[in-house]
């Protein structure tokens, strides 16, 4: 991370705004209005990213929800006495010493 900062520092504070980049940015001659910027309009750039990937998965989320909804109670019915099962199996299992 040092090295990639140390050529491109801009590019990584937009593209990677986080701890470890502000850690970096911080020890470097980087001005703070200069990284404020650059991390803000990087961390927009990813937010509006993800709601339009986001919005585009939307309608089959939206089936999987629908989905779980109708099927809630059978599902958890299952996955209890597939929990059970498991933990008895597990039980049933003593390590040889």
């Amino acid at each position: 991370m040092e090295r990639l900062f140390a050529r491109v520092p801009r590019v990584v504070v937009f593209c990677m705004a986080g701890p470890t980049v502000s850690a970096l940015a911080g020890i470097s001659p980087m001005p703070g209005r200069v990284f404020t910027g650059l991390a803000l309009s990087g961390l927009v750039a990813r937010l509006v990213a993800v709601l339009f990937f986001a919005d585009s998965l939307r309608p089959y989320i939206e089936l999987v929800l629908a989905w779980i909804d109708r099927y809630w109670i059978p599902g958890t019915l299952v996955l209890v006495a597939l929990v059970v099962l498991y933990q008895w199996k597990g039980r049933r299992r003593v390590p040889a010493f």
